[in-house]
């Protein structure tokens, strides 16, 4: 896939319609959209529609780029409409996703604390057993290595949001391994 400035200038400009506000939604954290005020949450929604739509009508890129898209919008979707999912007054979002997928976005948010960490800060709390980190540490690893495995056997959850929550875990957890593997040698 050739992504920014090597992609034609064509692709560039459907990148850039598909990704702003994809990337406006997975830039902000959970709970930031959560506390933002409905219309502009509303108006993050419609935005990712409109890169879906754009996506789906786009017939110059490959497979692999439209799944690659298709994934990045799909997780955006499921971050904003996971912010509405308690709510029944915005029941026509919510709808669009399984109880099985808020709840699979929700793991990956329990561990954002991943996310601000370094490598080496995750191998110094490591190292110190400080108890906020060193008991995320365990728990994060079991539970994605056991979630990333039921993300695909559960036939309730899309591909494409399957995929999108995979990859955010493997990063994750990718980092944690890293951590773990320099501290051991």
């Amino acid at each position: 896939m050739k992504y920014g400035k090597d992609a034609s200038s064509e692709n560039r400009e459907i990148y850039i319609s598909i990704l702003s506000p994809v990337n406006v939604v997975l830039r902000k954290g959970y709970q930031d959209l959560l506390h933002e005020d409905d219309f502009k949450r509303i108006l993050l929604w419609n935005k990712l529609e409109e890169s879906r739509q754009v996506l789906e009508e786009t017939t110059s890129i490959s497979l692999d780029e439209y799944h690659h898209f298709e994934n990045k919008i799909a997780l955006a979707r499921l971050k904003l409409a996971t912010t509405f999912h308690n709510n029944s007054d915005f029941s026509n979002i919510t709808k669009n996703f399984t109880e099985h997928e808020f709840e699979f976005f929700l793991i990956i948010e329990e561990f954002r604390i991943f996310d601000s960490y370094s490598i080496e800060e995750i191998k110094k709390n490591i190292k110190s057993k400080d108890s906020k980190i060193y008991e995320s540490i365990k728990s994060h690893v079991e539970k994605m290595k056991i979630s990333s495995y039921k993300i695909f056997e559960n036939y309730e959850i899309r591909e494409s949001i399957a995929h999108a929550i995979n990859d955010s875990y493997k990063e994750r957890t990718e980092k944690i391994e890293t951590a773990l593997v320099e501290y051991l040698y």
